[in-house]
Order: structure tokens, then sequence, then C-alpha cells
């Protein structure tokens, strides 16, 4: 049981870099995890767009080939692009983040060509 309480806690950790946050969300091993790396404005943004955070990344399509590159910091901010398949379609994209208490969160994402 404290292995398993332990694991959990490990997991809801915040993301101690941009890259590590992105491909958490992308990746999305756990539900919670993915939505915990969203800042809360992002989020409730997607939420209004899309419904509940949760709900959505339990039904989101596996992510395959993921990579995160061009990772940029500049003091509590930073940009990191991504590119991964799902549902058969190739994605690219740029995610804005925030150090927030020591924690990476993202605060946007937009579409590359």
């Amino acid at each position: 049981m404290i292995a398993v309480l332990t694991a959990v806690v490990l997991a809801l950790a915040g993301a101690k870099t941009p890259h590590a946050a992105v491909l958490r969300f992308i990746e999305n091993h756990s539900p919670a995890d993915a939505c915990a790396q969203l800042a809360p404005s992002y989020k409730m943004s997607i939420e209004k767009q899309y419904g509940p955070c949760l709900a959505g990344m339990r039904i989101q399509p596996k992510a395959t080939h993921v990579r995160t590159y061009n990772e940029k910091i500049t003091g509590s901010k930073a940009t990191v692009d991504a590119s991964y398949d799902a549902s058969g379609r190739h994605f690219t994209e740029l995610y804005s983040l925030e150090r927030v208490h020591g924690s990476w969160l993202i605060t946007g994402s937009k579409q590359l060509p």
C-alpha cells in the first residue's frame, strides 16, 4: 500500500522541466497526471472548448512517436516544440509553459504547419 501511495504522489508531483511537462501531457500515462500539467487558466479554456480534462484524457487516442525538441527557457517562461502521431495523423505543436512554485505548467499550445 505504501509503495502504491508513493508512486501516486511521485506521478502527481510537478514536472521539473518544460520538456517533462509536455511529455507527461502528450504521453498521458494517467489522465490525472496529464491534466495536472496544465496551468489552471489554460485548463479552463480547454474545458470550455472540449469538456472536462479528465474525461477527455481518458478517451484520447494513444500518442506514438512522441518527440520534444527546441526547449527554450527565458526566466520563468518556456516554449517546447513537440511532434507525435495519434489516430493515424501526425501532429506538430508549440507549447508555452510557465514555472509556478518550482514546477512547469503548460499555458498554451498551437499546431504548427
